[in-house]
Order: C-alpha cells, then structure tokens, then sequence
C-alpha cells in the first residue's frame, strides 16, 4: 500500500460532502493516507475555500448528489478558476449520474461508493498523475 500511495503523501485535498458522517469518514481516510483534508459542505463552501486559497490545494475530491449544487456542477465552476485542478467523482450506485456528461463537465476520475482506503489512495494517484 506505501509504494502505491507514496506519491500523495503530503497533498492539500478540498473534500466536498454534504453528509456529516461520509465526510468524516472519508476526512480519516484521507488522512491515513497522509494527505490534509479542508472539509466542507457543500458547493458553494468550496467555490468559497478556492476563491481563498487559489493555490492551497492539489485535488478536490467532491460527492456527486448535493443540495446546494451536484458535483459535475461544481466541476464546472472549479474548472473555470482552476482549469488543471484534479477532481475526484464519488457516486452512490443510483446517483443517476452520466459518466460521459460528468467526463465532459472536467471530472478527472469517478470514484464508486462505498470505497476501500486502497481503492481512493489509487484513484488519487490516477487523478493526479495525468
């Protein structure tokens, strides 16, 4: 597990969940795999953490279905500050969410929930190695 999540040791990752529980979760995950966790809310919290912090973060790892705007809306807002910024997708198995719309909106990888450390440690170092 060390050589495959070596290369995120030490990132700055913007979590977006509007779900108290998921994100406190996912913040721990995170975290065991060394990286620092901003949490948030929602969309707006996030467009607001990035207008902050232009330069503070590596990756945004956003939920797919919020209340305030989804993720592939947020990806598109993201994008217009930060067009290099990776974004990480997590999706519930009946988000209803098009992978080819989600693509097109900036989304770097799509990330199915519920996920192991493992698996997100991976999909961190696609998102971020492209």
């Amino acid at each position: 597990m060390e050589e495959l999540t070596a290369n995120i040791n030490k990132m700055n990752i913007l979590l977006v969940e509007d779900d108290p529980a998921v994100r406190k979760v996912t913040t721990r995950l995170l975290e065991y795999l060394k990286c620092s966790v901003v949490a948030v809310a929602g969309g707006r919290d996030a467009i607001n953490k990035i207008q902050d912090q232009t330069n503070c973060f590596d990756l945004v790892l956003t939920d797919y279905t919020m209340p305030d705007m989804n993720g592939v809306e947020l990806t598109m807002n993201l994008k217009k500050l930060l067009p290099d910024m990776p974004v990480i997708l997590c999706t519930g198995a009946d988000s209803g969410a098009d992978d080819q719309l989600v693509f097109d909106s900036g989304v770097t990888e799509i990330l199915s929930k519920p996920f192991t450390k493992s698996e997100l440690g991976l999909t961190i170092r696609r998102a971020t190695e492209r």
